[in-house]
């Protein structure tokens, strides 16, 4: 039989003496009451403690220029979802599909078929070869012919191939708009308008035509030799990416994955086909930090969706050092703060967490219990009115989060191996 909150309901309201329900549309007043509460004491209950049934690994990446932020279709009842489509409910949440062929089941009211996504919510551009049909915006990417990857340094690019110097401006032909040209002066300018025709640049005062101030040192004029992105980037599993000239998010099944997701035919990457948008990450990066292609301020990484707490991200890892020696634990300059954290590391992290879990098939039954005894507690003091009936619950509530940390349902940390024998004797 599948586990359902209405289980972990009825038992805390079978603590307290009360008429358990049959089902989420039997609600008594005092079920309700423990309704209301439900989600609120799960996800307390989840961040005080690092349960190991709710830890995840999520690669993620630092922000830069081309990052986009995701926003998920929201769900609806006559669209039919594949196993892992990805999906806003009705409450706001994030949600993801368990299951194939999964319609008709909204992820707010049923259980066992979706469960709360943790992910990023973030994509990052897939570089792929330049196109000179392609619009580039200022801080995206390009394989030029040559193999090397380039960075927009402008809005509007379009028709400016990375490895060839702009063209002398000639009275007869026609400029689309965001095209460069060189003029007479020397000096390079970006067309405004399409069907630009006539218009010398030089003495156009800014109406058909802008002086292209940004250049780059490394690379051809509106482009600059990107040093932090390159073409073959491996992806992890459950990372997002997207494809410029595309409204198309794909989500990474596989880690290690090189394949195009555009192109993918051994299902390395999923679909998503619930009409994810993206948009610009509209971010003030706190003081010190910057995007990813800066070299000397520290980088930034959104937190997963889902995150509660942070995890040991070695958890293996000795702790204690013995008789002085290191103690193999890396120190970090992690610095968490406003849904992101802050550090001098780059390149992709795999981080390591507490998650916000719904899913009530894979909660520990110690969790379970946990759960229903604070529920209890809670509930208590309105219910009863019994002082004892109070004291006992929260006993019993000490008692098995006790207990969860004895059968290792509660992670504590690095694990150090005995000291052996030979050498414990000699000390």
């Amino acid at each position: 039989m599948t586990l359902t909150k209405v289980d972990i309901i009825n038992r805390a309201l079978q603590k307290l003496g009360q008429a358990r329900v049959a089902s989420t549309i039997d609600w008594s007043a005092a079920a309700q009451e423990a309704k209301f509460m439900y989600d609120e004491m799960r996800r307390v209950e989840l961040r005080r403690r690092v349960w190991v049934f709710s830890i995840r690994n999520v690669a993620i990446r630092a922000l830069n220029g081309a990052t986009q932020n995701v926003t998920f279709g929201t769900w609806s009842s006559v669209a039919t979802y594949a196993q892992n489509d990805i999906v806003t409910g009705s409450d706001g949440q994030t949600w993801i599909s368990i299951l194939g062929s999964n319609t008709g089941n909204d992820p707010t009211l049923t259980d066992g078929l979706w469960t709360l996504y943790n992910g990023p919510m973030q994509a990052s551009q897939f570089v792929t070869t330049y196109s000179a049909s392609q619009v580039y915006a200022v801080n995206q990417y390009a394989i030029g012919s040559n193999g090397t990857t380039y960075i927009s340094l402008v809005n509007n690019n379009l028709g400016n191939d990375p490895t060839v110097a702009p063209g002398a401006w000639l009275v007869g032909t026609t400029y689309a708009s965001g095209k460069f040209v060189t003029g007479s002066d020397g000096k390079v300018y970006q067309s405004l308008a399409g069907g630009n025709v006539g218009h010398n640049p030089v003495g156009d005062g800014g109406v058909h035509w802008t002086l292209l101030a940004v250049q780059a040192s490394t690379g051809a004029i509106g482009w600059a030799v990107a040093a932090t992105v390159v073409g073959a980037v491996s992806y992890f599993a459950g990372e997002l990416v997207y494809a410029l000239g595309s409204l198309v998010v794909y989500l990474s099944t596989v880690s290690n994955n090189l394949t195009n997701p555009t192109t993918d035919t051994t299902g390395s990457w999923i679909t998503m086909t619930t009409a994810p948008s993206l948009s610009v990450v509209n971010f003030i990066y706190p003081i010190g930090s910057g995007p990813d292609t800066e070299n000397t301020s520290r980088n930034v990484y959104i937190l997963p969706n889902g995150y509660l707490r942070r995890a040991a991200q070695a958890p293996k890892s000795s702790q204690n050092a013995f008789l002085g020696g290191p103690a193999g634990l890396r120190y970090d300059d992690w610095n968490v703060e406003n849904g992101c954290f802050t550090t001098f590391d780059f390149g992709p992290i795999v981080f390591r967490f507490a998650a916000d879990e719904a899913n009530v098939a894979i909660f520990d039954p110690m969790f379970r219990e946990g759960l229903a005894c604070r529920m209890a507690l809670e509930l208590a003091r309105p219910l009863t009115k019994s002082k004892s009936i109070l004291q006992d619950m929260g006993t019993e509530y000490k008692k098995f989060m006790n207990e969860a940390g004895l059968v290792n349902a509660i992670e504590k940390g690095a694990e150090d191996p005995a000291i052996d024998e030979y050498i414990s004797v000699r000390v």
